[in-house]
């Protein structure tokens, strides 16, 4: 959130995984009270915190909670366990109109049984606002509360608080649920492996939204939860 201080180390640290693990890692900014809110996505997470979790924090498959400066291990640890499912995105976007039509297709790698849905999500970098809650609070700012630097260089602690919208460009940021927070169950409830299945879904862009900086996002949520 825009609102929290403390919340420059998710964006920092998101940044950083998606430089040093470019093909792999694939993350959401979640935003909180601020203009970049996604209601459903912010109530849907929200509702998962324990009694000790807070702003900001990292949610690993919907399995584990973290502070964002563990992304990098715990991604490392958990990309090599295996998946029951490939996923593959096809799309076309008419600029007349702004709708975006969006095929996920889920292909089984092992026989799967019990009720799993499917989650797609829509992402925009490069985010970017000039009224006054586009300003991002900065608890680093003066540095008591150490150095945080940035990917470029730039150093949270020398920066004010907060640091002004015309400065804070915003990435990962999660536009649109295409489907409600827990997902379409759409599979059924035994699917062999070899088989696959094809969603569609549709979607107008809001003309606030730049459509060469976003991003489709499928998750596959299995049979306890988890995103695989």
């Amino acid at each position: 959130g825009t609102w929290c201080g403390w919340c420059p180390r998710g964006d920092v640290a998101m940044n950083k995984a998606y430089k040093d693990f470019p093909d792999r890692f694939v993350g959401v900014a979640v935003h909180n009270s601020d203009p970049m809110v996604v209601p459903a996505y912010d109530t849907g997470l929200v509702g998962l915190f324990g009694p000790d979790d807070g702003f900001p924090s990292a949610m690993f498959e919907r399995a584990i909670f973290l502070d964002p400066t563990q992304i990098q291990n715990q991604f490392v640890q958990r990309i090599q366990q295996p998946t029951d499912v490939f996923m593959e995105h096809g799309a076309t976007y008419n600029e007349a109109t702004r709708e975006l039509t969006v095929s996920v297709t889920t292909n089984f790698m092992n026989d799967v049984n019990g009720q799993n849905s499917l989650i797609v999500i829509l992402t925009e970098d490069g985010v970017r606002g000039t009224t006054g809650d586009y300003a991002q609070s900065n608890f680093y700012s003066g540095g008591g509360n150490g150095d945080l630097f940035a990917l470029d260089g730039t150093n949270w602690a020398q920066l004010a608080n907060p640091v002004p919208a015309s400065q804070m460009v915003y990435n990962h940021v999660a536009r649109a649920l295409l489907t409600d927070f827990n997902g379409q169950q759409a599979f059924g409830t035994s699917n062999d492996a070899g088989t696959a299945k094809t969603l569609h879904f549709s979607y107008t862009i809001p003309a606030g939204f730049e459509t060469d900086n976003m991003h489709i996002v499928s998750a596959y949520r299995n049979v306890f939860g988890q995103i695989e």
